[in-house]
């Protein structure tokens, strides 16, 4: 009996608390992280982060956006902003060291792992109000440790990272219901991603949902965030002579983004959306010609995704279930956007990793999507890294394997997703009974 106990004893000793076993998995995913810093990273995102900062840096930020034949400025104020405080800190701690070296690619991975870090932290912040500190740090360690962020950010050298922790701060604020806060937030993620701008829609919904003040109230609130985030704008543009859309500068913001469409006038840039399923391994056909009873693939994926925003904002009104609507529906537009719109590329499915994991924290009953939704962005943008050569190391070897790289491969993927996506369209629409109603409220 006595040595029962003693065992007993020792096993406890060596047993791990929960914030023990957290703090180890935390750890864990920064050493993940850290170590595949030593990949290839993405040749050409590399080179156009490394040149941008530099022309960031040393010229003015006024001629940004004159093309100069070298990497096309194709990305909006936010970003430029984030690679030119990278850029001058880099430059004030080492002023010898070359932006166009593996170890500024590695610095710009070091940002985005920490906006990483930002938004499991949010997540677990949000998670804590719809359930146990326990299950909201799961769901917050979910995306710590999720494949697709470390992937992209350790292994590719891009930056989706931030917008991510940005939109996921501005979906928490909306939760929390700091809609002023949240839509401020929002206005700087758009500017980084204006992918992102969809979100407004549910935000805005849900503002008018939950917000107890008299209808006047409200509009002034409205009113006056719309002021703040067109200032917010035109403080972060006005120094690269941007304007939000009239005349004054060189560009306006409506014609930054349509260059920026227009770069690849093509139906799908090999992401695993419903446009890659014709022929996934050529080059795409131009989107903009007759496809479909006079009608081009571009005009198809626009009328698609308008009935995707009516479903959406019938859903807001109709199906209200508390503030985890403004998460659910935002996951809706997201995933539609990257499925059903043209000119896709593998990274624009990036946001629902965060926002289904966001999601799951919120309503357990979504666990099962974001682990589905999870898995599958996170194939989708690691195959298509191999399939364009990027890297010698032994996971690009792997994934350039014959078993993946097939028709076969892609077709499963993109019925996997579409699956999910129907799915989370038939649960979101379903009417829900006035206890679970007052159980999320």
């Amino acid at each position: 009996m006595a040595m029962a106990v003693r065992g007993a004893i020792d096993r406890r000793s060596f047993a791990l608390s929960g914030t023990q076993a957290f703090a180890i998995l935390a750890v864990l995913g920064l050493v993940v992280r850290l170590a595949l810093l030593r990949t290839p990273f993405h040749g050409y995102d590399a080179f156009a982060y490394s040149h941008w900062t530099w022309r960031l840096v040393h010229q003015p930020l006024r001629g940004f956006y004159v093309d100069d034949g070298q990497v096309f400025p194709d990305h909006l104020p936010g970003d430029l902003w984030f690679l030119k405080i990278i850029g001058q800190m880099t430059n004030t701690v080492d002023p010898t060291m070359s932006f166009y070296t593996p170890t500024y690619t590695m610095i710009i991975a070091c940002v985005v792992t920490v906006f990483d870090a930002v938004t499991a932290i949010t997540i677990w912040r949000v998670g804590i109000r719809f359930g146990s500190g326990e299950n909201a740090s799961r769901y917050a360690m979910a995306y710590w440790l999720a494949p697709a962020p470390i992937f992209v950010a350790s292994v590719w050298g891009q930056t989706d990272g931030i917008s991510a922790a940005l939109a996921v701060i501005a979906l928490g604020l909306g939760v929390a219901q700091r809609f002023s806060l949240s839509v401020l937030v929002l206005t700087f993620c758009v500017l980084v991603k204006p992918q992102y701008g969809l979100l407004l829609l549910p935000l805005l919904l849900g503002w008018w949902r939950t917000d107890t003040h008299h209808w006047r109230t409200r509009l002034t609130h409205i009113a006056w965030t719309g002021f703040g985030c067109l200032a917010l704008v035109a403080v972060l543009a006005a120094p690269f002579r941007v304007s939000l859309v009239g005349e004054w500068g060189d560009w306006s913001m409506i014609q930054r983004v349509q260059l920026a469409n227009d770069l690849y006038p093509v139906s799908t840039l090999g992401a695993h959306n419903l446009w890659i399923v014709s022929d996934p391994f050529n080059w795409p056909p131009d989107d903009r010609a007759s496809w479909l009873l006079g009608m081009s693939r571009h005009t198809i994926g626009l009328l698609m995704f308008a009935t995707i925003l009516v479903t959406v904002s019938w859903i807001l009104l109709r199906r209200w279930r508390g503030v985890v609507t403004i998460v659910l529906t935002s996951n809706i537009l997201m995933l539609g956007f990257f499925l059903v719109m043209t000119r896709m590329h593998e990274r624009y499915a990036f946001p629902v990793v965060a926002l289904s994991i966001l999601l799951a924290a919120m309503d357990t009953r979504y666990r099962l999507y974001a682990v589905t939704i999870n898995l599958l962005v996170f194939a989708n943008i690691a195959l298509r890294y191999a399939w364009i050569g990027n890297g010698q190391d032994m996971l690009a070897r792997v994934l350039n394997s014959s078993w993946v790289e097939s028709t076969f491969t892609v077709y499963i993927l993109v019925a996997i997703t579409v699956w999910s996506y129907g799915w989370l369209l038939a649960e979101a629409s379903r009417k829900t009974p006035k206890i679970a109603l007052d159980k999320v409220t």
